[in-house]
């Protein structure tokens, strides 16, 4: 077989839609297409793909110029998924959301799958890829990869963001599970390659189907050192503690937090007025009515996603960064590279007694580590907070990058576009 450099992307999560599945995205075809591969990429369209999600112009421009980009119209289950997820009074609804992921396999975005068939089948006649890339989530990625892949007997590699059957928080009734592990075997069985971001999934998967020995491997999250350097850190008027990323039940717990805070502010009322906690992006509807009732609003401000490029410059303008422990040990947040090469103080504040993004972490100027638990957190943000008129974390702290260079993008890319040729030559 001829090899001609050529790879059709599956991704649902792609600019303008603002994510970090859409950011890894982005920089995966950067840095492929900029070792010479032919990039089409296989999509949802804008309307539904933004439906109830923030729209991030920033990305765009990272794209390259040849890259091929082909939109279809997605199903109304995805879009009543997000519209009952969406944000509302600045936060998020849980109940719409659980009862459709408890019964959609593999996901709200399966009705997708028809459309996308149809127009990779389309796209393919007269252009054949050597190898398909599905990215995850959503997984239901995977299932249009495989049909285009059994259909047209081309290389499929599988690219998880998260862990599907095996995720330790999955919300799939346990008969639908039983479906879903099926699938997922039979998807996986046909897939060259996989590629997970953290060595902990790579481990779990191997455990629950040993069979992809030699095939599976880490594709970690990274960032980009150019861009996050000429960042311009944004300046605010109070200590900040920053938390980037979104808060969702049941994955992330900031109820400890705020009894933490709430508990400060009794003691000291004085301390709003010095210190503000930023979440920066969406959070569950019941947790911004709960600050309301803590009486928190004026030290804690929720704030919408912001484009990427702009997030970057308030993790540069922090004084502490914050992390919020995920449920399950094998995931570490995309904002976690970002955190450790900002050199500034971060907050980890943990739910597993193995949390993977502890390993990174280490690497920055100050790591402070605690349970989720009211009143180890208020003894860490004692700590903080009187640190600084003391100078002990300086805030002008050098990057950690040159620490982190194994996880810029353009050397995380290049292990994939190895296992990539890999793969297509099979």
């Amino acid at each position: 077989m001829t090899f001609r450099n050529r790879l059709l992307l599956v991704a649902a999560s792609f600019p303008p839609v603002g994510s970090s599945n859409s950011t890894r995205a982005t920089f995966i075809v950067k840095h492929l297409a900029a070792s010479g591969w032919e990039i089409k990429v296989l999509t949802v369209s804008e309307k539904r793909a933004l439906t109830r999600r923030v729209r991030d112009d920033s990305l765009l421009p990272k794209l390259p110029p040849g890259v091929e980009v082909r939109r279809t119209i997605g199903g109304i289950l995805g879009k009543a998924y997000r519209q009952f997820s969406g944000p509302a009074y600045g936060g998020l609804n849980e109940s719409g959301r659980a009862i459709l992921s408890r019964f959609l396999i593999p996901d709200p975005w399966v009705d997708w799958v028809p459309g996308a068939v149809l127009e990779g089948t389309r796209m393919l006649r007269n252009w054949r890829p050597d190898v398909i890339v599905s990215m995850a989530y959503p997984f239901t990625c995977h299932l249009i990869g495989f049909m285009l892949h059994r259909k047209l007997e081309i290389p499929l590699h599988l690219d998880y963001g998260d862990p599907w059957s095996s995720s330790p928080d999955t919300r799939l009734a346990k008969p639908f599970l039983r479906i879903a592990t099926g699938l997922e075997r039979k998807i996986l069985l046909a897939a060259s390659s996989v590629s997970m971001t953290t060595d902990e999934t790579v481990s779990l998967y191997l455990r629950d189907w040993p069979f992809l020995k030699g095939r599976i491997f880490t594709v970690p999250m990274g960032f980009d050192p150019v861009e996050f350097l000429s960042a311009q850190p944004k300046t605010f008027a109070k200590f900040t503690i920053l938390h980037a990323g979104v808060v969702l039940h049941p994955y992330r717990d900031p109820a400890p937090l705020f009894q933490a805070l709430s508990a400060m502010i009794k003691e000291d009322p004085k301390i709003s007025g010095l210190v503000q906690v930023v979440f920066l992006g969406e959070m569950e509807k019941t947790y911004v009515e709960s600050l309301d009732k803590l009486g928190l609003l004026k030290l804690v401000t929720v704030i919408r996603r912001v484009p990427f490029d702009e997030s970057l410059c308030w993790i540069k303008g922090a004084d502490v960064l914050l992390l919020l422990g995920n449920v399950g040990s094998v995931q570490v947040p995309a904002k976690v590279y970002h955190y450790v090469c900002s050199g500034k103080p971060v907050l980890l504040i943990k739910r597993e007694n193995e949390d993977p993004a502890e390993r990174l972490l280490m690497s920055a100027r100050m790591l402070l580590v605690t349970r989720n638990n009211p009143l180890e957190i208020k003894e860490a943000l004692a700590r903080l907070i009187h640190s600084r008129d003391g100078g002990s974390m300086n805030s002008d702290a050098p990057s950690s990058a040159d620490y982190m260079s194994d996880y810029s993008w353009e050397n995380v890319v290049r292990r994939l576009d190895s296992r990539l040729r890999d793969s297509a030559a099979l």
